[in-house]
């Protein structure tokens, strides 16, 4: 479970800082343990409809990123993976 809530947490916080025109990061640690939430759970969340088909996406992105685009999510558009 509470891997669910960091997951909930990361996707969502990042959809309403975007949303309200703020800007969202994880520090890395934090990126790597979402982006293992979303390997776990990312096929169960798509069989339901939670998630969208992943999107295509560089080798070399943040984990954080990584994370959003598993989870059928865009990164921000024109950010380099250096700006988390």
């Amino acid at each position: 479970m509470p891997g669910w809530i960091l997951l909930d947490h990361a996707l969502h916080g990042r959809e309403a800082a975007q949303g309200s025109g703020q800007v969202y990061q994880l520090d890395e640690t934090t990126a790597a343990a979402v982006l293992g939430q979303v390997e776990q759970w990312a096929d169960a969340f798509r069989q339901y409809g939670g998630f969208a088909e992943p999107v295509p996406v560089a080798a070399e992105v943040l984990a954080s990123d990584r994370a959003l685009t598993l989870s059928g999510r865009r990164p921000v558009a024109g950010r380099s993976p250096a700006q988390g």
